[in-house]
Formats: structure tokens, sequence, C-alpha cells
């Protein structure tokens, strides 16, 4: 299970370098913690890594070289047509310096 992790966070063709940078070690970090939650969907770009369990009722852990971000899922009401769409707000953010030393 760990290495299907492992293939998202370090994509082969995409984001290449010598060795694992220290942000997408942490988030390796952060899915071992958060497994245990349910099944775990990953997004990536160069500098972000998503990890969200139950979009709809769940939680979110954004990471970033610089921080860790946990967002909690909300319903927001949109202008107009008062219709409900799914969103995340802030509940707590480290810094990833910070972070580190707490796992």
């Amino acid at each position: 299970m760990e290495n299907n992790y492992k293939e998202l966070i370090y994509p082969s063709e995409r984001y290449r370098s010598s060795c694992p940078r220290q942000f997408e070690e942490l988030a390796l970090e952060v899915i071992k913690w958060m497994r245990d939650f349910g099944e775990l969907e990953v997004d990536r770009t160069q500098d972000v890594i998503q990890l969200s369990v139950d979009e709809e009722f769940g939680f979110s852990v954004v990471v970033t070289p610089e921080n860790v971000d946990i967002r909690l899922a909300v319903i927001e009401w949109t202008c107009g047509t008062y219709e409900p769409a799914l969103a995340s707000h802030s509940w707590k953010k480290f810094n990833a310096k910070k972070a580190r030393t707490l796992s």
C-alpha cells in the first residue's frame, strides 16, 4: 500500500530530482497518519501535495515546502442560486520545519 503512495508522491516522469525533497518525505509521514481514517486521494503539483479523506465529510492536508495545512470540509452557499458547494477551510497550519519535528 505504501509503495502506491510513493508513486503518487514521487512521480517518475514529472518533478524529477536526484533524491526526494523534504516536503515529499513529510507528505509520506502524513500519509502514515491519515490512512487510518480511510481511503486517501492524493493530488500533486510541483510544490503542493494534497491528501484528502472523504471529500464531502472528511478533511484534507495540504503539504508545501513551507507549511502543512489541515483543512476541514465545509459547505458554502453560492451567490444567487443558493445551492450548496463543497469547499474546505483551514483549521490548523504548521510551519513545515516544525511539523517535521512533530512526527
